[in-house]
């Protein structure tokens, strides 16, 4: 009786396990359907992946205009010594 038992037992946990696998990986929606939401998300990923990121922008920017002022305050500097 016990080696039955435990037969039964370790089939019933393997085939719940089996069966949450299932649920896991099966998406709840109907085939041929695709939800809007889950299709506006992937075209905000794929637009954020192909834009560089707002504060690498204003890093850039910020560097760009770095350099010009630098530049710029040489410039007064040599234009107030003559």
């Amino acid at each position: 009786m016990d080696k039955e038992e435990r037969r039964k037992n370790e089939e019933d946990r393997r085939r719940t396990l089996e069966e949450r696998r299932r649920k896991k990986s099966r998406r709840h929606y109907p085939p041929g359907y695709f939800p809007p939401e889950l299709d506006r998300r992937d075209k905000e990923e794929s637009d954020r992946r192909q834009r560089p990121a707002p504060r690498r922008e204003k890093e850039e920017e910020r560097r760009k205009n770095w350099k010009k002022s630098i530049y710029n305050k040489k410039k007064s500097k040599e234009g107030n010594d003559e």
